[in-house]
């Protein structure tokens, strides 16, 4: 009689981690008295998308993130673009993903979201993705302050509605990986 035998051919996954070096308190001070909107021009027109400069503790969550994804993976990256995220209360993020009709070379980048800080009820990262072309899946993960995802650019996710009287604050970054 003949073994069952299985193989499998296509995965799909995320890294997460956390960053506990990072001053949280710094970090959002800084991006609350930084931040500047983009410009309608430019590829990120949603409200709750802004602007803010490099600083000591983004500069420590690039290169713990860098540093670690190269461990598992042994793929450098390098920085693309990275932008901050204020939700206040109600706000969410439709479905999107950090690629171009296209721009099949942004296919291949690694996009990562960090979270400054996330008050209880802030809502859930959301990562969308199909099981065959009649059934999609989603992958619901609460984030917390501290902590970090990592994942395809390709990958369709959104934010749910931030129910807290707080805002939420997450810093989100595009990797490009670079040929070995």
């Amino acid at each position: 009689m003949d073994m069952l035998n299985f193989e499998a051919f296509h995965t799909l996954g995320f890294f997460h981690g956390s960053i506990p070096e990072v001053d949280n308190t710094k970090f959002k001070k800084h991006i609350l008295k930084t931040k500047t909107p983009y410009k309608k021009d430019e590829h990120f027109n949603r409200y709750e998308d802004t602007q803010f400069p490099m600083c000591k503790e983004f500069g420590q969550v690039l290169d713990h993130v860098r540093q670690n994804y190269y461990e598992v993976t042994r793929k450098k990256v390098e920085l693309v673009n990275f932008w901050s995220h204020i939700h206040q209360t109600n706000m969410s993020t439709s479905t999107h993903a950090h690629i171009t009709d296209n721009d099949f070379e942004s296919a291949r980048h690694i996009t990562g979201v960090y979270y400054v800080a996330v008050p209880k009820g802030s809502g859930d990262f959301v990562i969308v993705y199909p099981y065959n072309r009649f059934v999609i899946r989603e992958k619901h993960l609460t984030p917390q302050d501290g902590k970090f995802i990592l994942f395809s650019s390709a990958f369709e996710h959104y934010v749910t509605r931030n129910m807290s009287r707080q805002p939420r604050i997450s810093v989100s970054f595009n990797f490009k990986l670079l040929d070995d």
